[in-house]
């Protein structure tokens, strides 16, 4: 205008035409955003080490202690068994057999041990009694059955094991722990034939057991407790014993030791279900449809301590001589004849054991029920030793 010149607006105005466009496209359009894709998921690989795996193998381990929790009684009254048969080794030299102790007075062995031991059991039976009074049968459990089959059975029991030479505890246990082909050629045949008794003269149902497979409820804590104190108070024992020992060699000391040996084995019977003539009849019952494993870690549990303690004694000689006796020598079974005498009384015993669900263990220790079968069990036993006794002489 000052030089005389017309401005020219046509440029001006397209390029403010094309900013206000572009400041109103700017302002009005919505902000695009670029989609970033996902990483894929990565599938770890199970492997043993996995924390899957693991609680897997957690869950198995738990359900197979559940599956044992109705055995921890029996199993723990089984090793106190063992350990008290093993104690009865290492302190006085002799074998734990209980028949052995009755046939030795009925041959007319008047040692005091005997004496003591079986006073001993009868004195734990009165302790069951009145402490544990689960560990017996209801007095209708015996008196089920007729008089007549208990007097047989207690005749065959007695007779059978004099001429056996042993039961359940004698060779069973103290036998099988020394590896004995006599003593496991002996336990196999009273097992078959209690087995076999058992189940062809029904001895489980006539005392009121149903058929089947039986697994016992989870224990109470108080059987528990009962149980677990007699295996920690049979440890205490042998090993207290052994320790008196060092400074103590004395009559009076063993006879002592072979009275608390019988008041916890006793007691260990009672905690096992030995006691329990329906326990015993459902597991020899498996040829009439009827088994309970119970007594298998009865068994088990006592062999588990004195297999291992009778090797080490018998073939390390890490005692020389018994640790309370004053006898040099231990007293072991030396003949591994297997005879007739050994079969037939084993047949026999097996067969008595099955007709009632007894032995002389647990019938020695439920005399202190003060019920009539069991004493006259007991009677008969004595009898049928006696007359195997005279069968033996005249057999010559």
């Amino acid at each position: 205008i000052l030089y005389g010149q017309r401005p020219c607006h046509c440029k001006t105005m397209q390029l403010g035409s094309q900013l206000s466009k572009h400041t109103l496209a700017s302002r009005t359009a919505a902000p695009t955003r670029t989609k970033q894709a996902l990483p894929a998921p990565r599938l770890l690989p199970l492997h043993p080490n996995s924390s899957t795996q693991k609680r897997r193998e957690s869950l198995t381990r738990m359900n197979a202690l559940g599956a044992l929790e109705p055995f921890v009684v029996p199993l723990c009254g089984g090793l106190a068994i063992g350990t008290l048969s093993l104690g009865k080794l290492a302190l006085s030299g002799k074998v734990l057999g209980i028949s052995g102790a009755v046939k030795g007075l009925v041959v007319g062995d008047r040692a005091l041990w005997r004496y003591s031991f079986i006073a001993g059991l009868i004195a734990g039976g009165f302790a069951l009694v009145n402490y544990f009074p689960s560990a017996f049968d209801p007095a209708s459990t015996l008196a089920a059955l007729p008089l007549s089959r208990i007097i047989t059975a207690g005749f065959l029991v007695g007779s059978g094991t004099f001429l056996g030479n042993g039961c359940t505890s004698g060779h069973g246990i103290c036998g099988n722990a020394r590896f004995s082909l006599r003593s496991l050629t002996a336990t196999l045949t009273f097992m078959a034939f209690g087995a076999a008794a058992g189940g062809l003269f029904h001895t489980a149902a006539l005392q009121g057991v149903q058929p089947g497979l039986i697994i016992p409820p989870p224990p109470s804590t108080s059987a528990v407790t009962f149980a677990t104190s007699v295996l920690g108070s049979s440890l205490a024992l042998v090993s207290g014993l052994a320790l008196m020992a060092k400074n103590i060699r004395a009559t009076w000391l063993e006879l002592a030791a072979d009275f608390g040996t019988g008041v916890l084995f006793a007691l260990g019977l009672g905690a096992a279900g030995m006691t329990m003539p329906t326990k015993v009849s459902s597991f020899l019952g498996v040829f009439a449809g009827t088994f309970d494993p119970s007594l298998a870690f009865v068994m088990g549990g006592a062999l588990l301590v004195a297999t291992p303690g009778y090797q080490l004694i018998m073939r390390t000689k890490v005692l020389p001589h018994p640790l309370l006796a004053t006898a040099s020598t231990f007293n072991l079974p030396t003949s591994k004849t297997i005879d007739w005498k050994l079969l037939g009384g084993a047949a026999l015993f097996g067969t008595g054991w099955g007709l009632a669900g007894l032995c002389p263990g647990p019938a020695l220790v439920s005399v202190a029920t003060l019920q009539v079968p069991s004493i006259v069990f007991v009677a008969s036993l004595v009898a049928g030793m006696v007359v195997a006794q005279k069968v033996e002489q005249l057999a010559g």
